[in-house]
């Protein structure tokens, strides 16, 4: 997962997911310096709970006592193997039935790795890994050693002549992220600001393909959960326009993750 630090505290998942909140976020605020680095979800809570970042990109669920979240995106996790598998043919895959292959995982330190490992133990085996990494680019090219499950608008974009990629089921394994802050916690006038911009840019239908080329934008329109969020922000403080110089040197903004 990724987040970006301006001189102050805010953070983002996917950056395909947020790619249009951040240019729109660099136009409307040319002065303030958005920095990309790279965190797990799991870490980004800790980090917000401890006050380091004011907003972070986090893979649902979440302790609902201890954070408030914007969702964003709903997506499945696929199947993808080496093209010329036995799952050419297939159009679903059952996760029992991967039991017997060799899994390129997400690293131990990442959510998703606890997710998918306890989708398999939940139906009854324990996968055996091959190989790890947080990169989904990286994960792809370890394909040839095994397989991997990876969130499917990445999927879609895979040579298909070189990968098979089969919607995992029985069950579905979710990949569902979400803008999360820490509950009753301080929202800066800059960390306002960067929710206002992920809402206007968010995809109308939250389980949509987010890397489709000009799929429709909610442009501020809201539904109830956001619209709660957004009640949630105001009782921080007003939610008005940031003034980009006082966001810079006052305060501490951190994108998602």
């Amino acid at each position: 997962m990724r987040y970006w630090k301006p001189n102050s505290t805010i953070s983002a998942p996917s950056s395909a997911l947020f790619t249009p909140a951040i240019a729109a976020f660099r136009q409307r605020y040319s002065k303030v310096e958005l920095k990309l680095f790279e965190r797990g979800s799991k870490a980004i809570e800790a980090t917000l709970i401890d006050g380091e970042l004011e907003l972070g990109g986090v893979l649902q669920p979440v302790d609902t006592e201890m954070f408030d979240v914007l969702p964003v995106s709903r997506q499945l996790l696929w199947l993808v193997a080496p093209k010329g598998s036995r799952w050419d043919a297939a159009n679903e895959v059952s996760l029992a039935d991967l039991a017997s292959e060799p899994f390129v995982f997400y690293g131990e330190s990442l959510a998703l790795n606890d997710v998918v490992l306890n989708a398999c133990r939940e139906v009854g085996f324990m996968p055996t890994i091959v190989g790890r990494s947080g990169h989904r680019d990286f994960m792809a090219a370890m394909v040839q050693a095994g397989i991997a499950l990876l969130p499917a608008p990445y999927c879609r974009r895979f040579d298909a002549d070189v990968f098979t990629c089969r919607r995992v089921v029985a069950p579905e394994i979710r990949w569902d992220m979400a803008v999360g802050w820490r509950r009753n916690g301080y929202l800066s006038h800059v960390a306002r600001a960067w929710l206002d911009v992920v809402r206007e840019m968010l995809p109308a239908n939250i389980d949509q393909d987010f890397m489709a080329d000009g799929f429709p934008r909610a442009k501020g329109s809201r539904t109830t959960r956001e619209r709660l969020a957004y009640s949630l922000i105001r009782a921080a403080g007003k939610p008005e326009r940031a003034d980009p110089h006082r966001a810079v040197t006052g305060g501490r903004i951190n994108p998602l993750a």
